[in-house]
């Protein structure tokens, strides 16, 4: 499962899908937003095209063609905000429950934190809104003291937990535009298969330790 909060401009809205324009998904440049479609469900009147929502829901991907990768919301809430900082628009923040298809540590030989150590990994999330053999497919990146860490805790085939920042990259491979989902590590965490209170064992979202009974109560 991959809980997602996206901030961007409303771009269109048919009535069942939002078409969500995002500044901040990983480009050096604005002019090519990155593009989130929120399934809307049987919500009313959601918003009008030019305004900044706020939508939080769960995530999967489509993949309309080869070549092409989509981000898809399926939206629990959808909020029109207007006095939200302009540094938030566009920012798309991501925790999931993932399975490590790949992990190696590099050392980043260009750009700003060239020389940095750099943890590369692949990760495999289970998503109710697709099929159970086909995952949703996200690379992740974490920097410095941390992407030692996680070298260290982790192997393929281990869950993992993690937060941070998603970000879409679009790039050409032989003539063919090509687009990828990765998310910068901001948190990491050891993943059981389900999460769950210290003391009682219900059910709990990730990163909490004790349900709020127990937590009162300790």
């Amino acid at each position: 499962m991959i809980n997602l909060r996206a901030t961007g401009v409303v771009e269109s809205w048919d009535g069942e899908t939002l078409r969500l324009a995002t500044f901040r998904g990983g480009y050096a440049s604005h002019d090519e937003p990155a593009i989130v479609y929120v399934e809307t469900g049987k919500m009313q009147h959601v918003a009008a095209v030019g305004e900044v929502v706020v939508c939080l829901g769960s995530l999967y991907q489509r993949r309309p063609t080869d070549d092409r990768l989509e981000i898809v919301m399926v939206a629990d809430t959808v909020v029109v905000v207007d006095d939200i900082e302009t540094s938030d628009v566009g920012a798309m923040y991501v925790d999931c429950h993932a399975k490590i298809a790949e992990i190696h540590l590099d050392t980043a030989i260009s750009g700003p934190r060239a020389g940095d150590k750099v943890c590369r990994l692949l990760l495999h999330v289970r998503s109710l809104h697709m099929d159970p053999g086909e995952p949703v497919v996200l690379r992740a990146k974490a920097w410095g003291p941390q992407a030692s860490a996680l070298v260290k805790a982790h192997e393929i085939g281990d869950l993992i937990l993690v937060e941070g920042t998603l970000n879409e990259a679009r790039w050409e491979k032989d003539g063919v535009a090509r687009t990828a989902h990765e998310i910068l590590v901001r948190r990491w965490g050891f993943a059981k298969e389900r999460w769950t209170c210290n003391r009682c064992g219900s059910h709990l979202k990730p990163w909490i330790e004790l349900c709020r009974e127990c937590w009162g109560s300790r």
